[in-house]
Formats: structure tokens, C-alpha cells, sequence
């Protein structure tokens, strides 16, 4: 069975700096990275005709974030990329199991998660562009 919602995450464009220190430089190329996963993520997830599919798309995606170096961002910015992948995990599991419900509620949750992200780069100085 195929969840029928369309994935859809607030996540930015593009990033830009105000001002220059290597933390900034790493949340942008961070921050730059997952839009570009995200939007891959999205495409193949849409494109899907079984939940397994679906779930591969999220699982793909999660491989991408997780091979990313943020260890040079702030700590704050690091725990919310956190969240994002641990929700998207708890997501794909559902859709593994074949538990829909969880799995659209989980979904939803999404873009307040990419949102706190958004804000915290915002509030270390990225200029973020929706």
C-alpha cells in the first residue's frame, strides 16, 4: 500500500554567509548538502509505488546525512541534524513495518524539525533563502 502524502520539508535553497568563520562555512556546506538530499530524497520517495520503496528513499537519504562532516558546526546545530535524522529513521522504520499511521504523523513532524534547523543556522548567521 502506497502512502498516498507527499513529503514535503522546509528546507532552503541555498545558505549564504554573513560574515565568515569556519563554524558558518561548515553549516553552509552542511546546510547546502541536505537540501540537495532532501530534494533527491523527496523525488525518489514520490516516485515510489510501494512502502519499501518509500522507505529506501528515507533510508538513502539518512546513509547521505549521516556521511556529512558536522563536526565543526555548533553544538546546537549538530543536535538539531540530529533530530532530523533520528526522525527520519523512526519514519522509515515505520514504513518498513507497514505502519502507515506512524509513518504519515512521523512525516509531519518533519518539517517542524527542518524548521528548528533552519533557525538555529539562522541564528549563527546563515541567511537562508526558502
Amino acid at each position: 500500500m502506497k502512502i498516498t502524502k507527499i513529503l514535503l520539508f522546509s528546507l532552503l535553497s541555498l545558505t549564504f554567509l554573513l560574515g565568515g568563520c569556519a563554524k558558518q562555512n561548515a553549516m553552509i556546506e552542511a546546510h547546502n548538502s541536505l537540501a540537495s538530499i532532501e530534494s533527491s530524497m523527496i523525488d525518489q520517495y514520490n516516485g515510489a509505488t510501494l512502502l519499501i520503496e518509500q522507505a529506501e528513499a528515507i533510508s538513502s537519504a539518512i546513509r547521505r546525512m549521516q556521511r556529512i562532516d558536522i563536526k565543526n558546526c555548533p553544538q546546537d546545530y549538530q543536535n538539531a541534524w540530529d533530530d532530523v535524522i533520528d526522525l527520519w529513521i523512526k519514519c522509515e522504520r515505520a514504513l518498513q513495518s507497514e505502519d502507515i499511521s506512524s509513518a504519515e504523523n512521523l512525516m509531519d513532524l518533519s518539517p517542524l524539525k527542518v524548521e528548528k534547523l533552519n533557525s538555529i543556522a539562522e541564528s549563527h548567521g546563515l541567511v537562508i533563502y526558502r
